[in-house]
């Protein structure tokens, strides 16, 4: 019986709008809609008079503008980047020029374009590299750099511990599973980050895109469920003699909007790449 995803596609907000989401947590959604983005780029606002940008976005001028807005009697001390791609850290920089703020970040161990989706990682590069468990602070806030590689191999959450929070970016998302693209993604990686983030055991996650996940750990375990079905879908495949990616896509994904077949194509890379790490395939070219 295949894993139930209980997926929210439900979201209360308005383009440039500031939502109070929890004490010292806002957001401002960027209007960006797409099938990879959802409704937008959430960019999170974090304290009150010292704050913390983490995901500025696209580079989109009422995004920026909506930002500073809500920043004008504020002093943004610290700009933080999830990850690498081009949906996530691109307004960064136009921030950065009406403040003193840092940029943090991780720079990409794979500068590939990957162009069949639109994602260019070619331009982030962070003013502060950060690392696992690295502390960021302020007079106000204090958050945790969390290193899950996965999704993205530059891809951070930051923690804030008071509030049993975790910023998660795109790692993990209620609205939709987490597309895996090599070389950047790596499934491998990612099923362990999965369980990495289960065993901090956070009440809350606030993705990128979407709404907060309350409750996050049976969510998690059914995502890592989620993904070892699909493990299994493909062995099948393998077995009954089916193993060019777009054979594979047609058999597990019958139904797929043709918008999302380049990334659902990628996704299967990943998951047989998963399969060679775990010795139950062989390591034999899938076209």
């Amino acid at each position: 019986m295949a894993t139930k995803l209980n997926f929210n596609h439900s979201l209360e907000f308005e383009y440039g709008r500031p939502d109070l989401l929890a004490p010292q947590i806002a957001r401002i959604i960027a209007n960006n809609p797409s099938p990879i983005t959802f409704k937008g780029t959430g960019t999170y606002i974090i304290g009150e008079k010292e704050i913390m940008i983490i995901d500025a976005g696209p580079k989109d001028k009422s995004h920026l503008e909506a930002l500073l807005n809500f920043a004008k009697d504020k002093i943004i001390t610290h700009i933080l980047v999830t990850h690498s791609h081009a949906d996530h850290y691109p307004l960064s920089y136009e921030l950065q020029k009406y403040c003193n703020a840092k940029i943090f970040g991780h720079k990409p161990d794979f500068r590939d374009a990957l162009d069949d989706i639109g994602e260019d990682m070619h331009g982030f590069i962070a003013d502060i590299e950060i690392n696992d468990g690295d502390i960021i602070e302020n007079n106000e806030i204090k958050l945790k750099a969390i290193y899950t590689p996965g999704h993205s191999a530059s891809h951070f959450c930051f923690e804030l511990a008071e509030q049993n929070a975790l910023f998660c970016g795109d790692h993990i998302m209620g609205w939709s599973s987490t597309v895996i693209l090599p070389p950047d993604g790596n499934m491998t990686l990612y099923m362990e980050n999965l369980q990495k983030i289960a065993d901090l055991n956070y009440d809350i996650l606030y993705p990128t895109h979407g709404a907060p996940i309350s409750q996050p750990n049976n969510y998690i375990k059914a995502l890592i469920a989620h993904r070892q079905e699909r493990d299994e879908q493909i062995l099948k495949c393998i077995k009954e003699g089916i193993v060019g990616l777009d054979e594979m896509l047609l058999a597990i994904y019958p139904d797929l909007n043709p918008a999302l077949h380049p990334a659902a194509r990628k996704n299967i890379q990943a998951h047989l790449m998963r399969l060679i790490d775990l010795g139950l395939t062989e390591n034999i070219w899938f076209d």
